[in-house]
């Protein structure tokens, strides 16, 4: 019994982290998201915990891009989105979107070029995520990041699943 216990916690590992919209932070709002998200944000923000983070980090690839504000906007089935320095546009990514996203509140993209699979070290796994824009009360950008992987670490299995809010301001 305490055999198959033991096998039975390695069989069922994973982690999940899924931490509540913060407290202190504006509602966010429930019109149409493309209404309301077109505009320029700054690029520096804090995730739920407080802690300061940059845009850029979750909407492009790598976190290579100087930047100080990044425009958001919506035309028709497609989503664009610049990253400014002094004025200056240094990097930029145009997606389509499904035409139904501009009726709820948020809009909801894949994350830019996850790992995928992952094949190194005693490790196998597969990587996935996606971002949820939406706006919240105070016309703040909240981003909602689901990063998730299942995999086999050193003969064992495991799965994670994690969300993360972010919060960034208006450039007025």
């Amino acid at each position: 019994m305490r055999a198959l216990l033991i096998v039975a916690l390695f069989l069922l590992s994973g982690c999940i982290s899924n931490p509540d919209y913060p407290v202190g932070w504006a509602s966010v709002s429930d019109e149409m998201i493309c209404q309301r998200i077109n505009g320029k944000y700054r690029n520096v923000g804090v995730n739920h915990s407080g802690h300061e983070v940059s845009l850029t980090s979750l909407l492009f690839a790598q976190n290579t891009v100087g930047a100080d504000s990044i425009e958001v906007l919506i035309n028709h089935d497609k989503l664009t989105i610049n990253a400014f320095y002094d004025g200056e546009l240094v990097k930029s990514h145009a997606e389509d979107i499904d035409g139904s996203s501009c009726k709820k509140s948020f809009i909801e993209i894949d994350e830019p070029e996850p790992e995928g699979g992952i094949n190194r070290e005693g490790v196998v796994a597969i990587t996935w995520g996606a971002i949820q824009l939406s706006i919240n009360e105070n016309n703040d950008l909240i981003v909602h990041r689901n990063s998730s992987g299942a995999g086999i670490v050193l003969l064992f299995p495991v799965a994670g699943s994690s969300w993360s809010w972010f919060k960034f301001s208006k450039v007025e």
